[in-house]
């Protein structure tokens, strides 16, 4: 196990770091591919405590969740410290959201090592100010290609339930055009193809409580039907999460 990518306090000193697998709450979550909230880090004997003492950061809460890809575990997420009560399931389900997107994004990245190096190479030999501008161009191609060839579906609406993502996985589950449903009403433009689907949507928007893995049903227009796994999570305009700007839905084929 080893800390890819760390955000916020004490995270430059465990960038890099590695720990055996099963080690820690992160290295038991990969290693099981269970999810696990522990309000007190000091009464759970999972704890590494290691890991505190070299980043100087003081842990004393924890939710972490597997990333799983194609049923396989390839790591853990978690968060710590929640600053507002404790962490619960509503949080639980956010984040395995989110994992769903981060694994995916993961698996898919694979594919573009190549093409990573090749970035690399040409921006070592050329002055700074290019460098700046064909990276940025990079990352925006790069992050571009993640969405559009990403193995499962992604789904954004607006606060006034109008497409405003819809990849080409999605529409190859929905069987809907990407051009006929984006900029659309959800339920305009996919026509009771996905009645459970859009409910799951609008509940999210309505609630503001993402959904996990909810399977559902889907029927293209030619008649067949399709299974699928739905994650959503609320879209807000602020860090305090009050005000709603739409809704982010992964669908993942289980056929």
């Amino acid at each position: 196990i080893w800390f890819a990518a760390a955000f916020g306090e004490g995270s430059d000193a465990v960038l890099g770091l590695r720990m055996e697998l099963g080690q820690g709450l992160a290295g038991w979550v990969a290693k099981t591919g269970e999810p696990v909230i522990v309000p007190d880090v000091t009464q759970d004997t999972r704890f590494f405590a290691e890991v505190d003492k070299t980043s100087g950061f003081r842990t004393k809460s924890i939710l972490c969740v597997p990333l799983q890809t194609k049923g396989q575990t390839i790591g853990a997420i978690e968060v710590m410290n929640k600053t507002d009560g404790e962490f619960n399931k509503e949080d639980q389900a956010l984040l395995q959201a989110l994992a769903v997107s981060a694994a995916t994004a993961i698996e898919n990245s694979q594919f573009y090592e190549e093409k990573i190096k090749t970035i690399e190479r040409l921006a070592e030999a050329q002055r700074q100010n290019v460098q700046l501008i064909q990276q940025t161009e990079a990352l925006r191609a790069f992050n571009e290609d993640i969405i559009q060839n990403m193995t499962n579906g992604l789904i954004a609406i607006d606060e006034d339930m109008h497409v405003t993502a819809f990849n080409p996985a999605a529409a190859s589950m929905l069987g809907c055009s990407v051009g006929v449903v984006l900029n659309q009403p959800i339920r305009q433009a996919m026509n009771g193809a996905a009645a459970e689907l859009i409910q799951i949507f609008e509940e999210t928007l309505s609630t503001g409580q993402p959904q996990a893995h909810r399977e559902v049903t889907v029927h293209h227009w030619d008649g067949t039907v399709l299974p699928i796994s739905v994650s959503t999570a609320l879209l807000t305009t602020n860090q305090t999460g009050h005000n709603r700007a739409g809704v982010v839905g992964v669908l993942e084929d289980l056929s």
